[in-house]
């Protein structure tokens, strides 16, 4: 069985970005494709082109508010039940 705090503990003090990503065996799962430029420059691009409805930053989203609003609830909600199971948080 998992530690849940490990768990979560890793979450918290690692950010993923694509080359971080390992090779999955199952199909379908994760694409990786090499990149050799600025993925950051093409993150803005993406987003501009495409924008994201849960993408909260580099274009107008309209419903950021909501979005926002909705996430502040989803975090209080995971605390409680972490608080409940596990170990309280700060």
């Amino acid at each position: 069985m998992t530690d849940a705090g490990a768990v979560f503990r890793f979450l918290c003090d690692n950010r993923f970005r694509p080359d971080d990503i390992p090779d999955r065996p199952e199909p379908g799962v994760c694409a990786i494709f090499p990149f050799a430029g600025d993925s950051r420059i093409l993150e803005k691009r993406l987003i501009k082109e495409n924008e994201p409805p849960l993408n909260l930053t580099d274009w107008r989203n309209p419903q950021k508010a909501q979005i926002q609003a909705l996430r502040e609830v989803c975090k209080e909600e995971a605390k409680r039940v972490w608080e409940r199971y596990h170990i309280s948080l700060p």
